[in-house]
């Protein structure tokens, strides 16, 4: 299943993402407008075209490790984060919050190449074998008691890694964040 085919089966079902599991956490009201009434954004912070980038520079990271056997050079996977930062910024027709850490586009531009500076130098993939990127996952929620709901969690991830042949690691974009699950 592609990944857009993924997506248009997810939004069929009722279902809970991380973005708005997010959204109501920090601003009920917030998830109101968007998710229940669907209206427009009127601003939307630094942080969704910047995480929107880096997401596609690591994929393309991966991608090169999956296709190559070897993982493509950070200038190439800073270039594809600068480049997605510039097009999604220059492509918005609502004004952009910045941030403290990010007052202005070239300061989101210089903290992005850092992070994945820093990514490209820890991410060790040795013993890990590339099994699927930008896979559809979804899980059930259940109550507290163990029963389970109408209600779904459903994403899309970065990568699935095989260490060892009875092991499946979910692995996000930074090492120190994965999970083991035993097959």
């Amino acid at each position: 299943m592609g990944k857009k085919q993924a997506i248009a089966e997810f939004q069929s079902e009722l279902h809970i993402s991380n973005s708005q599991i997010f959204t109501y956490l920090n601003c009920s009201l917030r998830y109101k407008f968007q998710y229940v009434e669907g209206r427009p954004m009127e601003r939307v912070s630094i942080a969704l075209p910047f995480g929107s980038a880096i997401h596609s520079a690591i994929e393309r990271h991966y991608r090169g490790v999956n296709n190559n056997g070897i993982p493509e050079s950070l200038d190439l996977i800073q270039e594809v984060f600068d480049d997605g930062l510039a097009v999604d910024l220059e492509n918005r027709s609502i004004p952009i919050v910045y941030k403290k850490d990010t007052p202005d586009q070239n300061s989101a531009i210089q903290l992005g190449k850092g992070l994945l500076e820093a990514f490209y130098e820890s991410n060790k993939m040795d013993g890990y074998e590339i099994i699927g990127i930008e896979l559809p996952l979804t899980a059930r929620l259940f109550t507290e008691n163990g029963e389970v709901t109408e209600f779904m969690l459903a994403g899309i991830d970065a990568g699935v890694f095989m260490p060892q042949p009875s092991w499946m690691c979910v692995k996000s974009f930074f090492p120190q964040k994965y999970e083991i699950l035993h097959l």
